[in-house]
């Protein structure tokens, strides 16, 4: 990420500054620098607080769920930052050489940027499938070209490359602040013709960002995380910060900076952990986290600015742009090694592993690069980030043309990992009516999803993808049943206890709950749950309010996930017909008996996932021997769900009228999965 790359300072006497901090907070030695700018070991303290509150989000740390928050930290240093570089720039040469400008700005970001890339092509190459490999040479291209967060806004959502599994999910800051850096220059040369009017517009530009932020977040909330427009604001208030510090210093007394720099910090600490993946983001809420960080930046010398100061958080702030580059891709190749989830120890061996890398990139990288020290000659420097970015971009090319380098697998191989796909069977879901993402603008499903039929039994699949996978099989098995839907993406009946949220799978359990089933009376309800999620007394009151009403409840318990995908475990199996891959099963049958017994005591039907794949020792992988069960990690291709709808059924679990017998189709459907599944 940019703004923790973000130059801090100028050139200071040697009594002031040693030559190392001086290289760590200024991007080079250029004519403005000659104006006194001190060197502010706190703010690489505050870039240490904000990329250890990332880290600690990623990996999932309970005290720090808002950790995201600490991107916008770095976006208002960043403002903060440039406003200053460009200004003393200005008032010492009465003009800003943009060529310069941008070549410290390749210098600082670029090097250690194309490393990482570099590696994580040479992984890819040797161990991902096609379509991931497909995933991230589009994100790399993005990547380089720094329009990450265009990339992500169109492509990343339920059924996009999932920023759970993209390694570069994380690069979307630095396409924020890249294209910040490019158009600012340009708009402060603008606004010196008028240098009193800067700081209005300025703060009109931010007042319209921040609008923009706000209405996004409401009806388009991918736009509002990933795109300029929204996040433009947050760097133009650390300008503001920059612009209006003199002021602020002369006006406020000691004690009263003392009370601003502590309530900033608190701001900061007390989003980072009350906030949380419900938090309605960006929006309002990012106001907090921003305000502080300015109000940190703008004042001077008080005790939580010596706490900032401290070695340590030095120390990490200096090497914080490169644990930020690092430390997703780590997290995602962990993932693919199927280590997670991490315990305590995993976490301290990967972020000692992850400070070590950040610390060599930091000095043998990012720091020759930006001393000039071997790389004199512009000349030799362009060249040389110029011939690494283009044997990237061919690379990434070719593997597109190759459509992910298939030729590295045999052709059942290729078939195979051809089922890749994220998400599920995206086809029989009734994407955008029956099924709804993260980021739809409805707040119920669409007419004909829940279009009652008299002459046919009305059974309503209600929660998250896991059911809504199932649509298409138990329609087939069941045509005598008309089956009603309302699902979102990673929705379950949890989400009521969410009450006042506007997200979509509260509202559209509140719909479900309080408006539909109220009015419209349905024969059975077939709903999802898993262990991790579930609220024991939430869940019991939910099935016997379902049962009040007269409704057959149905519960599909915990899933069946793995740390690798249905076609990865598929070829392996291949090449290895006799190794034990359950090793990569994530989820257990104790969660799967928690649910199967609360549901049992409150007189539900539980449809086990776990029986129907893993019934005979080791689990089932594939359907026919091109087939997978699974199409990701958890989500069961086409076939895996007549597979599984079929054992349900030939089970006697599964019975959705009185006198429902098993027919002869039923019988022969499985007996042919069940032959398939022996080849």
């Amino acid at each position: 990420m940019s703004g923790i790359a973000s130059a801090q300072g100028a050139f200071q006497p040697e009594r002031i500054l040693s030559r190392e901090n001086r290289l760590n907070q200024s991007e080079s030695i250029e004519p403005a620098e000659k104006l006194p700018f001190h060197y502010r070991p706190d703010i690489d303290g505050l870039r240490a607080l904000a990329v250890l509150a990332v880290i600690a989000c990623h990996l999932h740390l309970r005290f720090a769920e808002g950790g995201f928050i600490g991107v916008d930290v770095f976006f208002v240093i960043s403002g903060y930052l440039i406003g200053g570089n460009l200004l003393r720039e200005f008032l010492s040469t009465a003009s800003i050489d943009l060529s310069r400008f941008y070549e410290r700005r390749g210098r600082r970001v670029l090097p250690a940027l194309l490393i990482l890339l570099a590696c994580l092509f040479i992984y890819a190459y040797l161990w991902l499938l096609p379509l991931d490999l497909t995933e991230l040479a589009q994100s790399m291209l993005a990547t380089l070209l720094f329009f990450a967060n265009v990339h992500f806004a169109r492509f990343d959502g339920y059924f996009g490359p999932h920023t759970e599994i993209n390694f570069l999910t994380n690069m979307w800051s630095l396409g924020v602040e890249e294209q910040f850096y490019i158009a600012f220059p340009l708009l402060f040369l603008l606004t010196r013709k008028f240098p009193r009017c800067d700081a209005y517009v300025f703060s009109a530009i931010a007042i319209a960002s921040l609008a923009t932020s706000i209405f996004w977040t409401a009806y388009h909330p991918t736009s509002a995380f990933y795109l300029l427009p929204g996040r433009s604001w947050e760097l133009l208030l650390g300008t503001l910060a920059y612009l209006s510090q003199s002021r602020l210093l002369r006006s406020c007394s000691s004690w009263m900076q003392e009370f601003l720099a502590a309530s900033g910090l608190g701001m900061i600490l007390c989003t980072s952990h009350f906030y949380s993946k419900t938090t309605w983001f960006p929006g309002v809420a990012v106001l907090v986290p921003c305000i502080g960080t300015a109000l940190l930046l703008a004042t001077r010398k008080a005790a939580v600015h010596r706490l900032l100061s401290m070695r340590g958080a030095v120390f990490i702030g200096k090497i914080s742009y490169s644990l930020y580059l690092w430390h997703w891709p780590l997290i995602v190749i962990v993932w693919h090694s199927h280590f997670l989830p991490m315990h305590h120890w995993t976490q301290l061996v990967f972020v000692t592993t992850l400070i070590s890398i950040a610390y060599i990139s930091w000095r043998w990288i990012e720091t020759p690069f930006r001393r000039h020290a071997g790389f004199s000659s512009r000349r030799i420097v362009l060249a040389g980030i110029g011939a690494t970015g283009l044997l990237l971009l061919v690379s990434c090319g070719v593997v597109l043309r190759t459509h992910g380098a298939s030729y590295r697998y045999t052709r059942r191989e290729q078939r195979l990992a051809a089922a890749l796909q994220y998400g599920g069977t995206h086809e029989t879901f009734r994407v955008g009516k029956c099924f709804l993402e993260a980021d739809s603008q409805r707040s119920a499903p669409a007419p004909e999803c829940i279009r009652l039929d008299t002459a046919r039994s009305n059974v309503l699949l209600l929660g998250s993808s896991y059911v809504a996978q199932m649509h298409e099989a138990l329609s087939a098995r069941f045509p005598e049943a008309n089956f009603l839907q309302i699902t979102a993406s990673g929705c379950t009946v949890q989400a009521l206890e969410l009450k006042n949220s506007q997200k979509i799978c509260p509202k559209l359990m509140r719909y479900a709950f309080e408006e539909y089933l109220p009015r419209n009376h349905v024969d059975a309800v077939i709903l999802q749950i898993s262990a991790f999620e579930m609220q024991e007394n939430l869940f019991r009151q939910i099935l016997r309010r379902l049962r009040e009403q007269g409704i057959r409840v149905y519960v599909v318990g915990e899933q069946v996930i793995y740390n690798k995908t249905g076609p990865e475990l598929a070829i392996e199996h291949l090449r290895e017909p006799h190794a034990n891959l359950d090793r990569y099963l994530i989820s257990s049958r104790q969660g799967d008996e928690v649910i199967r017994r609360i549901t049992t005591e409150e007189g539900a039907t539980y449809l086990s996932m776990f029986d129907a794949l893993c019934g005979r020792g080791s689990c089932q992988l594939l359907v026919t021997p091109d087939v997978p069960m699974q199409t990701d990690q958890v989500h069961l291709s086409r076939a895996g769900s007549f597979y599984v709808v079929d054992c349900w059924i030939r089970t006697r679990r599964l019975q959705l009228h009185t006198g429902w017998q098993l027919d002869k189709t039923t019988e022969g459907a499985f007996a042919t999965v069940k032959h398939d599944r022996h080849q």
